[in-house]
C-alpha cells in the first residue's frame, strides 16, 4: 500500500521523522508535487528512491505557502524505478520534472487497469491513458465525471492538484493536525509491510525477509532520522492474502492490530 500526504497552503511541511517513516513504511521510491506562484502550474519532483534524497529536495526551499501532495509508494506493478513514482500529469508526458496544468497522485491498485506482466509502467499510468487524459481538462468539476471515477477506482484514493492551486481528493482520507492522509502510515505505531526497511530508505542493501515492520523513527539531526524496527513473520495464508489483494490485507490487519 502506497501513501498520499497532502500539506495545505498555510501550513509548515511535515516533520522529517513523519516524511522518513512514510518512505520505510513504503520504501520503492516517492515524488511531491506543488504549485509554483510564479509559473502558475503545478510542478512535479519526483524519482527519489532514498529519503535522503527526498529530505534534501524538501529541504531546498520553504514551502509552507503551497498546496503540496507528497506521494511513497510499494510497487505492484510496473517497475520499481523513478518513472513509477507518483505523482504524474495528466496531459503532459510522463518525467522526473514536469511542469504542467493537472496533476494526481493515486493510493491503492486499480485491478480493471493492470498492464502485463513485461510492461514497464504501473496500473497508475494505465488508467491515466485509458479514462483520464481523454477527460476533458475541467472533469473534476462536472460531478457525473468524478462519479464514473468513483465507480472505476472503488476503494482505490485519488489526489489532484491543479494550476489553480485546487486540491481535490476522491476516496476516503485522514486528517491529522491539519494535514491529509490516505491511510496510517504516516504513524510511527503503524504496521505495514517490511519488503525493505530502513536500511532500502537511506540507500542501503535491502533485507529480503518476508515481514511486518513496526517502523519507530527517532528525530535526531534534521536530515539523519533513525528506525528501530521490530518484526512480525507473516504467515502463507498472510503471504497468499497480501500477494492477492494488498490493501483489503491491510485493512484487515489495521482491524485486527489497531494502533
Amino acid at each position: 500500500m502506497c501513501i498520499i500526504a497532502i500539506k495545505p497552503a498555510g501550513k509548515k511541511m511535515m516533520d522529517d521523522t513523519t516524511i522518513t517513516t512514510m518512505f520505510i513504511n513504503n520504501p520503492d521510491g516517492a515524488g511531491y508535487m506543488f504549485y509554483d506562484k510564479g509559473t502558475k502550474k503545478v510542478v512535479i519532483k519526483k524519482g527519489f528512491m532514498t529519503c535522503h534524497a527526498l529530505l534534501s529536495s524538501l529541504h531546498s526551499r520553504d514551502f509552507t505557502d503551497t498546496n503540496v501532495i507528497l506521494h511513497f509508494r510499494i510497487g505492484t506493478s510496473g517497475l520499481n524505478d523513478g518513472l513509477n513514482c507518483h505523482p504524474y500529469p495528466i496531459y503532459n508526458k510522463n518525467a522526473l520534472k514536469v511542469h504542467t496544468d493537472l496533476a494526481m497522485a493515486h493510493n491503492g491498485i486499480l485491478h480493471n487497469f493492470i498492464p502485463p506482466k513485461t510492461s514497464p509502467i504501473n496500473d497508475t499510468q494505465y488508467f491515466i491513458g485509458e479514462v483520464l487524459s481523454d477527460l476533458k481538462p475541467n472533469f473534476l468539476s462536472d460531478p457525473d465525471k468524478v462519479m464514473l471515477i468513483k465507480k472505476l477506482i472503488g476503494t482505490n484514493k485519488l489526489a489532484f492538484l491543479d494550476s489553480s492551486n485546487n486540491v481535490t481528493t476522491i476516496g476516503d482520507f485522514i486528517e491529522d493536525g491539519g494535514y491529509i492522509y490516505s491511510n496510517k502510515s504516516y504513524s510511527k505505531w503503524s504496521l505495514y509491510p517490511a519488503k525493505t526497511c530502513y536500511s532500502t530508505a537511506f540507500g542501503k542493501k535491502p533485507e529480503k525477509v518476508a515481514t511486518k515492520s513496526v517502523s519507530t523513527p527517532k528525530a535526531t539531526a534534521p536530515s539523519v532520522s533513525t528506525c528501530v524496527s521490530t518484526r512480525h513473520k507473516l504467515t502463507s495464508d498472510e503471504l497468499d492474502f497480501w500477494r492477492d489483494e494488498p490493501n483489503d490485507f491491510w485493512d484487515d490487519w489495521d482491524r485486527r492490530h489497531p494502533a
